[in-house]
């Protein structure tokens, strides 16, 4: 996934210049139009950031490529043009959306976990790499996004909600700017509803204590 030989048909990453997007391929889940792409590549930065504890000349040896996946989703330098600032993010919102180009309902996100787990690897990395600014915009992330997960899709303060929905639920499965339902983009039962705020099980999950 690191490298790229001439010839390779998947498990490379691809430039777009006139996107300033750096892609995976093959796609999934229309991850070409930048869907879930804090999902997807928080999965490669937090691989990373693990094997990197034991083996720290693995990190050294592609921190190149890994900052650049890394600033697919989460670009803290805004002296760095290559990538759009954060783009995933949503700075008024609190949280990321995971919807790419948007919908015909606007853009929306399913599962805060890989959200949550996208920041927290942003900053086990950073700290590895000893970039600072990196490592930073991971805890920037890790707090507001842990912040609006707990008030959107589990309305802690009981203060969001309308009663309706408080009083027969527990959980958001799918949040946009102007609505949410109980259910996934994959089904209603309710172990996948919860289970998709829930997974990958993760020790970054602090938010929840």
């Amino acid at each position: 996934w690191f490298t790229y030989t001439p010839g390779e048909t998947s498990r490379y990453f691809a430039w777009y210049p006139k996107w300033k997007a750096l892609i995976g391929f093959d796609g999934s889940y229309y991850s070409g139009v930048f869907t879930d792409n804090h999902f997807h590549y928080g999965y490669f930065i937090q691989a990373a950031a693990l094997a990197g504890m034991a083996e720290p000349a693995f990190v050294t040896q592609y921190q190149g490529i890994l900052t650049m996946i890394a600033k697919q989703y989460a670009n803290w330098d805004r002296a760095d043009s290559n990538f759009p600032f954060m783009r995933t993010f949503d700075p008024w919102m609190g949280h990321s959306y995971a919807g790419g180009v948007s919908s015909p309902t606007g853009n929306n996100q399913e599962s805060t976990s890989e959200a949550m787990q996208s920041w927290h690897a942003l900053f086990f990395l950073g700290a590895q790499l000893g970039n600072n600014a990196m490592r930073d915009a991971g805890a920037f992330g890790y707090m507001y996004e842990s912040k609006a997960t707990l008030e959107y899709w589990f309305n802690v303060y009981s203060d969001v909600w309308p009663a309706s929905y408080n009083n027969a639920r527990d959980v958001v499965g799918i949040l946009w700017p102007g609505g949410y339902v109980y259910g996934t983009y994959f089904g209603i039962d309710p172990q996948w509803i919860h289970g998709i705020q829930m997974l990958p099980v993760s020790p970054g999950f602090h938010h929840f204590n």
